[in-house]
C-alpha cells in the first residue's frame, strides 16, 4: 500500500511542476471485490497546510445513482501528522442492487462520474477523476437437460377423480467470474397466447430467484404440472395442437423454463429450457374406395369423361382440412391440359368425420384432335397400349391444420 502511496505522491509532485491540476484516476470496479464496501485512500506526504478536499459529481453519477438521496460514495479528508489523508468509501453492493440493470447496459466501459476536488485555503488546486469501470462478464452455463418432457401415454381416458402430478427438473450451473452478486430469475413462458391456458396447473415448483455471490451457482429449475386433468380437460385442443405443428417427434412445445437477468423491456441474460407434452399422435382412418378408370376411345374420344372415387376419412381431430393434389408422371405430361380434378383441392372439416367423391374429368375429343400425331407416336412407342390399364399418375389426398 505505501509502495501506492509513494507513485501518487510522485505524480502529484510531478504534475505540480507542470502547473496542471489533474492527478489521475481513482477507480471503482463493478465486481466480486470488496462487494459491500470498496475504500480508497490517498496518502499525500509532506503536504502543506491549509488543504481540504472536496466531492463532486457530474451527469453520469446522477444518471447511474438512483436513487440519488442514498450517499453512495462519502469522502474524508485530514491531516495525520505532517500527511494529508484522502479516504473515499464507496457503498458498491448497494448501489448495484439498485442500478444493476443501468450498469449492465455499460458492460466493457469506463465511465467519470466525479471529481476529488483538493484545495488550499478554499481555493481549487488540484483534483482525481474518479471513474466507474464495467468489465466484461462473461457469463456460462450448463444444463443437464435440454429440456423437460411430460409424456402423456398411455392415455388417461375415462379418470376423473386422481391427480397425476409429475415433475421434471434440469440442474443448471451459472457461473461468472466478476459478476456481482444478484438475484436470477426463474419463471415459465407459454410459447405463446395460445398456451396460456395450461399455466393454471403448469408452474415452476423450484426457486425462482437463486442468488448469484461468488463465481458460480448451482441450483434446480423443476417444473411440475397435472396432466392428467390437463388431458381429461383439454385432450382434443392439446392433440388439435401437436396435430397442427406437424406432430413433431420431440412434442408439443408448451413453454419454457426461463433462467434470466431481467431489464426494462427486455433481459440482460436469458437461458430458456423447453418444456414438451408428449402427445398421442393423432387417429386418422382414410378408406379409399377403388381407383379411377378413364377409357381413351380414339374411335370416339369424348369431353366430359369422368371417374369417380368415394372416399371416406375419420379423425380424433375434429377440424382439418383435406387436400387434394393430382400429378401425372412425366412421359404423360402431354396429358395435363386434359385432365383435371373437379373438386375443389382444399375442402375443410370440422366434425372429425367427412365422405365424399374424388371426381376426374377429361376431355378425350379436344386431347385427340389436338395432338394426334404424338399420341399416335405414344402407342408406336408402347407408351400407350390398347386395351391394357395404364397408370399415369396419382391423386394425393393430404390433411393439414385448418
Amino acid at each position: 500500500m505505501k509502495k501506492i502511496f509513494y507513485i501518487l505522491l510522485f505524480v502529484f509532485f510531478t504534475l505540480t511542476s507542470f502547473a496542471t491540476d489533474y492527478l489521475g484516476d481513482i477507480e471503482f470496479i463493478f465486481d466480486q471485490n470488496n462487494v459491500d464496501n470498496d475504500v480508497r485512500i490517498i496518502r499525500l506526504t509532506g503536504a502543506q497546510s491549509g488543504l481540504s478536499s472536496e466531492l463532486s459529481f457530474n451527469s453520469n453519477y446522477t444518471l447511474l445513482c438512483y436513487p440519488l438521496n442514498i450517499n453512495y460514495l462519502t469522502l474524508s479528508g485530514g491531516y495525520e501528522n505532517n500527511d494529508f489523508v484522502i479516504r473515499l468509501d464507496f457503498q458498491k453492493r448497494a448501489l448495484w442492487e439498485a442500478n444493476y440493470q443501468k450498469i449492465l447496459l455499460l458492460e466493457g466501459q469506463r465511465i467519470n462520474v466525479g471529481q476529488v476536488i483538493l484545495k488550499a485555503n478554499g481555493v481549487n488546486i488540484k483534483h482525481y477523476n474518479i471513474v466507474f469501470t464495467v468489465p466484461t462478464y462473461d457469463i456460462t452455463y450448463s444444463a443437464t437437460k435440454s429440456k423437460l418432457v411430460f409424456d402423456f401415454t398411455p392415455l388417461y381416458e375415462g379418470e376423473t377423480t386422481p391427480d397425476w402430478w409429475n415433475e421434471d427438473s434440469s440442474s443448471i450451473t451459472f457461473s461468472s467470474n466478476n459478476l456481482p452478486p444478484l438475484n436470477l430469475r426463474v419463471h415459465l413462458q407459454p410459447v405463446n397466447q395460445e398456451f396460456e391456458f395450461l399455466t393454471d396447473e403448469l408452474k415452476i415448483v423450484s426457486t425462482q430467484d437463486p442468488y448469484f455471490s461468488g463465481s458460480s451457482i448451482n441450483f434446480s429449475v423443476q417444473v411440475g404440472t397435472n396432466i392428467g386433468n390437463h388431458y381429461n380437460n383439454y385432450a382434443a385442443k392439446l392433440q388439435k395442437m401437436y396435430f397442427d405443428a406437424g406432430c413433431p417427434q420431440e412434442g408439443l412445445h408448451v413453454a419454457d423454463a426461463v433462467v434470466s437477468i431481467p431489464m426494462e423491456g427486455g433481459y440482460y441474460y436469458y437461458l430458456a429450457v423447453p418444456v414438451y407434452y408428449l402427445l398421442p399422435a393423432p387417429s386418422i382412418d382414410i378408406v379409399i374406395g377403388g381407383s379411377f378408370h378413364l377409357v381413351f376411345n380414339p374411335a370416339n374420344p369424348e369431353n366430359g369423361y369422368t371417374s369417380v372415387v368415394p372416399v371416406t376419412i375419420t379423425s380424433s381431430i375434429p377440424s382439418f382440412n383435406i387436400n387434394l393434389n393430382l400429378e401425372l408422371f412425366n412421359e404423360y405430361n402431354l396429358l395435363h391440359n386434359y385432365i383435371f380434378l373437379i373438386n375443389e383441392q382444399t375442402i375443410p372439416v370440422s366434425n372429425g368425420q367427412y365422405s365424399f367423391n374424388i371426381q376426374l374429368k377429361a376431355n378425350f375429343a379436344d386431347l385427340w384432335n389436338q395432338n394426334k400425331e404424338q399420341i399416335l407416336s405414344l402407342f408406336q412407342d408402347n407408351v400407350l397400349t390398347v386395351d391394357n390399364d395404364v397408370q399415369i399418375g396419382n391423386v394425393y389426398i393430404t390433411l393439414s391444420s385448418s
